[in-house]
């Protein structure tokens, strides 16, 4: 029997076919490999906003376009087209291996040409130009690599019908270069290596094809036909495929980041299982071609668009239930990347594998009916623009405006109108199809994949151009922030402790004023420094609906709570950083959820290198980081990035929870030193002050207290190893195996971090009591951590106060400065009192012995015995 996607072979090319084969395949692989490697490099500069991610995808798309269309006629009468095929495989792998230094110049002078606050069509049109040009000698010839296979296997093989068979093996190249790259070659080897592997492969097709060519008659590939002609109808079916096809795509893939985890794996996956859904109708198409043979092609193509439309809603059904396939699936297997991926991959497969099949089996069947017609080059050029063309008008146009609902509707309707020109008079399909899809506008299908609460309320979602953004509201009045469902971005619950994450950099630097803010989110971290008299202060967030958002949970920049109306923009934090040109006293780096695809850019040392570039004199960079989403390897990893650019840099604690450790990374040109009365000579605001008392960090000791390690330490910490980079992106790559796994709870990382610095007499403080009294107050609160996590509240409040009380006295007793732990005695005497009064008292004398010079304990015991609430 033969194989769905092999050709009739007699014993000659029993062995050459399967080989051509293996081009097509690796051919296919390398294509598809350049695309994932060049549009992460290119991320760099241009930034990860929706503009800048279509702009890059339209360049490459076009430049495939115009290859394919430039070389269809020459290709077609070419006596040597296998000579072709290898010049053109040269000219891709030549210049894949000049853009390793061409796309770090491009990188440094771009974002300053598009601006830090480009208007959109000049940062589409910007990036879309820049980025054509410096592709275009290698998209040109990626484009004409398939035509020109095309005209050698056919002459090489006498096989007329190849288009399928050709569609498929190459697409399956570009499965296994999706995998291959995203999961292997650049986690392990890096960008610029993996750049040369996929130049190899091109190398290797070169040299292959060239081994098995010869000479072939310079007549045209279909018959003796003088020139391929353009038919008007064929060709508006395969733009309108290309359209709708990649269109498809772009939805699903918007919907279904509200589902996974979003992770440079899961889009990996999902392109992975379109790809090769397309693949399998492809591989159907051609076996079937000889059992539709008596059939027109206007009934085959009745039939198969039929088929997209009706796979089309059956996956907007199981979408419904992807969400429980998938947790399903990794409950099953377990908490690890495997089973993730695997989860993933069920999830694509139920919304892409059926769509996917019937529309790789109507591409074939479009291009085996108009290559003939007007050449298989002109058939890709217009199929590939309306590729180019659907993640705009999809993307960007129709699904924020619209909303998802009626963007898929749209999309299916535009699938039946392809039909009208073919149904002449037997129109029943075609109304069946409409009364269909009529009905489906009115089921009441989800199309919002938020986790709610029983008594939560949604105050604000909207389908923007990058993300669903919504607001939720708990039962109690706490407010937060989540996009796509996944990244809870604070809220009104964390306001004092995400107050912290301002006041720390600001009141270290002493006299911030001007303040840059990467990443908003809530805007509650960002709120903070409205407190500071005269400072100007810019925010930068990546998501625009991010900043619609920020009226429920912070004052509006118009506000007279700003002494200075901030400015706030929608921008790529890394993009934002290159084009500008101000300096700042204090740059913030909020929290970045590092397995998030891209975030781990963030992380880099050339992004570190540029923040720095950006600081003024005696300028502080604080980069926020949540232990609760890193395992200590990768934060070892960034710290060590962190420390090569900025060798003075300190690690601070952001607050004490054990449940969402945060840590501050804390850079300029030298370390602060920690002095007694910082605050009392740089604190003069009296809104500021009483502030600081709400988030308490009121005394010198609550500010410099909050240091983990620095200098030595730190570098100790770090330990040697690589760093996370550009050309080797590890944390983007490694961060999400955490998020995948069951790891270990952030408070046993919490105290292995505290464990790993030796508290020692601080050489930087020349006050010798301060330094004492300081290093007694951490000593105190490494061990009011420990006590949380070997002392977990219980159900019992009475028998978790007989056992946490002693430790905590002895807290106390080591540091009456850190006052953490006195007021946290002092909150469990006042609960236990209505159950055990006797152990109420009992606590409060103890606290009184240890701290006398607190009159709290004395106070609360006086009013409870006068039953004083």
């Amino acid at each position: 029997m033969t194989s769905v996607l092999s050709f009739p072979a007699t014993s000659r090319r029993s062995i050459a076919l399967p080989v051509i084969h293996g081009v097509v395949v690796l051919s296919g692989l390398a294509g598809l490999g350049y695309q994932m490697v060049w549009s992460r490099m290119l991320a760099v500069s241009l930034g990860h906003e929706i503009p800048a991610v279509f702009a890059v995808i339209a360049a490459f798309f076009v430049g495939l376009a115009i290859g394919s269309l430039l070389i269809n006629h020459r290709i077609s009468r070419a006596k040597y087209p296998a000579r072709w095929y290898c010049v053109i495989e040269l000219i891709i792998a030549v210049w894949s291996l000049l853009l390793i230094w061409l796309i770090p110049l491009f990188n440094s002078s771009v974002p300053v040409l598009i601006g830090t606050e480009p208007a959109f069509l000049w940062q589409w049109g910007v990036t879309f130009a820049a980025t054509m040009v410096l592709l275009l000698p290698a998209t040109l010839a990626m484009g004409a690599t398939l035509p020109a296979l095309e005209r050698f296997i056919i002459s090489r093989f006498k096989e007329p019908q190849v288009l399928p068979s050709l569609y498929a093996w190459n697409t399956l190249g570009a499965v296994v270069g999706t995998l291959l790259t995203t999961f292997v070659l650049i986690r392990y080897w890096g960008i610029t290596s993996t750049l040369v592997v996929l130049a190899a492969c091109n190398f290797l097709c070169a040299g292959v094809v060239l081994l098995y060519s010869r000479t072939v008659n310079s007549a045209g590939i279909y018959g003796d036909s003088p020139k391929p002609k353009l038919n008007s109808y064929l060709a508006f079916l395969l733009f309108a495929c290309g359209l709708f096809g990649i269109g498809f795509e772009v939805i699903m893939v918007r919907l279904l980041s509200q589902i996974l985890e979003n992770t440079v794996y899961t889009y990996a996956a999902l392109l992975a299982v379109y790809l090769l859904a397309t693949v399998f109708g492809a591989s159907l198409y051609r076996r079937w071609q000889t059992l539709i043979l008596g059939l027109s092609w206007q009934r085959i193509l009745q039939y198969l668009i039929v088929g997209v439309f009706s796979a089309g809603l059956l996956s907007v059904v199981l979408l419904q239930v992807s969400s429980s396939i998938y947790q399903w699936l990794w409950l099953s297997l377990g908490y690890n990347l495997t089973a993730a991926v695997l989860g993933e991959i069920a999830v694509a497969a139920t919304v892409f594998l059926l769509p996917g099949i019937c529309m790789g089996a109507l591409f074939c069947h479009l291009a085996c009916i108009a290559a003939p017609r007007m050449g298989f080059g002109r058939v890709l050029f217009i199929n590939t623009l309306g590729a180019a063309l659907a993640p705009l008008l999809w993307g960007v146009v129709l699904l924020p405006m619209v909303g998802a609902k009626y963007t898929i509707i749209f999309l299916l309707a535009g699938y039946l109108g392809l039909l009208f020109p073919v149904f002449n008079r037997k129109r029943r399909i075609l109304l069946a199809c409409s009364i269909v899809l009529l009905g489906f506008a009115f089921l009441p299908l989800n199309y919002r994949f938020i986790n709610l609460g029983s008594k939560d309320s949604l105050l604000f979602y909207r389908d923007g151009i990058m993300a669903a953004v919504s607001v939720i509201e708990e039962s109690n009045g706490a407010r937060h922030l989540k996009v796509n469902n996944h990244f809870t971005m604070g809220g009104t619950a964390s306001r004092l402790s995400d107050h912290r994450q301002s006041h720390i950099p600001l009141l270290l630097h002493g006299a911030p004023q001007r303040v840059l803010y990467l990443g908003l989110g809530s805007g509650v971290t960002f709120e903070a420094a409205q407190y500071y008299p005269g400072a100007e202060v810019v925010g930068v967030d990546l998501v625009p609906e991010v900043l619609s958002s920020l009226s429920y949970f912070i004052d509006p920049p118009a506000s007279p709570a700003w002494g200075k109306t901030p400015r706030l923009l929608a921008a790529d934090a890394r993009r934002f950083v290159l084009a500008d040109t101000e300096r700042y006293d204090v740059i913030i780096g909020e929290i970045f959820h590092p397995s998030r695809d891209g975030a781990g850019s963030l992380y880099t040392r050339e992004h570190f290198t540029a923040v720095k570039d950006r600081l003024d004199e005696n300028g502080l960079f604080c980069q926020w980081l949540p232990l609760f989403q890193l395992d200590l390897n990768n934060l070892k990893t960034i710290v060590r990035t962190f420390l090569d650019v900025f060798p003075g840099a300190q690690l601070y604690l952001g607050h004490l929870s054990l449940t969402q450790p945060i840590l501050c990374l804390l850079g300029g040109d030298r370390p602060v030193r920690p002095k007694s009365n910082w605050l009392a000579s740089h604190v003069k605001a009296r809104d500021l002050q009483q502030e600081l008392i709400r988030t308490r960090l009121n005394s010198d000791f609550a500010l410099f207290g909050a240091l983990i390690g620095e200098g030595k330490a730190l570098r100790a910490f770090a330990g040697e190893g690589p760093l996370n980079s550009d050309n080797f992106p590890r944390v983007n790559y490694q961060a999400p195996y955490f998020v995948y796994s069951d790891a270990t709870p952030p408070s046993e990382r919490l105290l292995q971090l505290l464990n790993a610095f030796e508290l020692t007499e601080n050489p930087q403080i020349t006050e010798t009591d301060f330094a004492k009294q300081l290093n007694l107050y951490k000593r105190a609160r490494n061990e009011f951590l420990r006590i949380g996590v070997q002392y977990p509240p219980g159900d019992n409040l009475e028998s978790w106060a007989r056992l946490v009380t002693e430790p905590l006295l002895g807290v106390v007793t080591t540091s009456a400065e850190f006052t953490p732990a006195y007021r946290t005695l002092l909150t469990l005497a006042q609960s236990v009192f209505p159950h055990d009064q006797r152990l109420c008292f009992e606590i409060l004398k103890g606290l009184d012995t240890a701290a006398p010079q607190f009159p709290e304990a004395r106070q609360l015991a006086l009013r409870l015995l006068r039953g004083l609430p």
